[in-house]
């Protein structure tokens, strides 16, 4: 019997294994080091353009509140960067790039009060619109205190007014597409609803166009939803913005549920893409299982050059045998070859899922 008088172990209690609390850390903390050749010397942040640049800014303090003062400390500045690389190694050159981090600025370029902002939807469908029409509207009039909020209905037609669609079975005024003021009571509960309550569509580009409704409404500042394509001209909406003088921020907020954009985590509607995608992948399992003998199902996911839907669903369902991305080049003989594989599956399970 142990009647050490320190001793405030329990009867039945295994000893503690030795070091386990007493291990000293280099640095006095619960972390180690790393190796010398591990380190940054330098940051180099990617160049973000600002309207500054080219206009008197307003230089407005940021109260952040509809009326109402708070406290927020949680400022963003400069010196406030996410790093490309976050993964180091010994490998690695020791000067890393970096990108701004966004959220609230101290100064604001625009006066909140003065502001009328309009935000956009183009191109396909894509889970999450209406919550990003939401958001944007919220936090313009909520949090900034901002004057008005233009919906632009139909994508870029909706820019084309006192002009005519043609279509299929005649022609329909875009007045009747005309802009919707975006309110609290108008946005709320859409982030429950599919699709976009601004509407959408393909074309309709046209920068003059897109320019003079934005001088006509008195536009500030303009939000654009859409995939590629849609930044490719909302850059150019920008740049001809400067050309023609006119004191317009453009934000293009990315569309894809493919997930293939680096910088971002995750792209909106990626997660629903794949949660979509396990139903059909449960589907051909059942088809593979109930066609005898040897049956295959075979399901065929979008990602167009990007092959994180089909890898997050397969990983997700736990039935796929195979999973072909556009990233790895297909082997349909040979060692690593397709058919083999599928082969060697239905000789150990008797079906297979691709």
């Amino acid at each position: 019997m142990n009647t050490a008088e320190d001793d405030t172990t329990q009867p039945g209690t295994p000893p503690a294994p030795p070091n386990t609390l007493t291990k000293p850390a280099s640095d006095g903390g619960d972390f180690d080091l790393v190796p010398s050749s591990v380190i940054i010397s330098s940051v180099n942040t990617l160049a973000v353009p600002h309207l500054a640049a080219f206009y008197e800014s307003k230089n407005a303090e940021n109260v952040l509140g509809d009326g109402i003062l708070h406290d927020y400390l949680d400022f963003t500045g400069v010196g406030d960067v996410i790093l490309a690389d976050l993964i180091r190694t010994e490998a690695m050159p020791p000067a890393s790039k970096a990108f701004l981090r966004a959220g609230p600025r101290k100064t604001l370029y625009f006066h909140p009060p003065e502001v009328c902002a309009a935000i956009v939807t183009c191109g396909g469908l894509c889970p999450g619109l209406n919550n990003i029409v939401r958001e944007v509207t919220k936090t313009l009039l909520n949090l900034y205190g901002a004057r008005s909020v233009l919906g632009i209905r139909g994508g870029f037609w909706g820019f084309h007014e006192q002009q005519t669609l043609g279509v299929a079975s005649g022609s329909q005024s875009v007045a009747s597409m005309a802009p919707i003021e975006l309110t609290h009571e108008l946005v709320s509960g859409i982030q429950h609803k599919g699709g976009t309550i601004l509407g959408s569509s393909r074309g309709g580009y046209d920068s003059e166009q897109i320019l003079d409704f934005c001088t006509r409404r008195n536009i500030s500042q303009l939000y654009i939803v859409g995939g590629d394509g849609t930044h490719r001209a909302a850059n150019k909406v920008g740049l001809d913005a400067l050309a023609r003088k006119v004191n317009l921020t453009v934000a293009g907020i990315p569309k894809t549920i493919d997930n293939d954009l680096d910088i971002i985590d995750k792209s909106f509607g990626f997660d629903s893409a794949v949660q979509a995608a396990q139903d059909a992948i449960r589907t051909a399992a059942v088809e593979a299982r109930c066609n005898l003998p040897n049956g295959i199902g075979i399901v065929k996911l979008m990602g167009r050059h990007a092959g994180f839907i089909a890898t997050h669903a397969t990983l997700a369902a736990g039935d796929v045998d195979l999973c072909l991305v556009p990233e790895v080049p297909i082997e349909l003989d040979g060692m690593y070859g397709v058919l083999p594989h599928v082969e060697r599956v239905l000789k150990v399970k008797g079906k297979a899922v691709v």
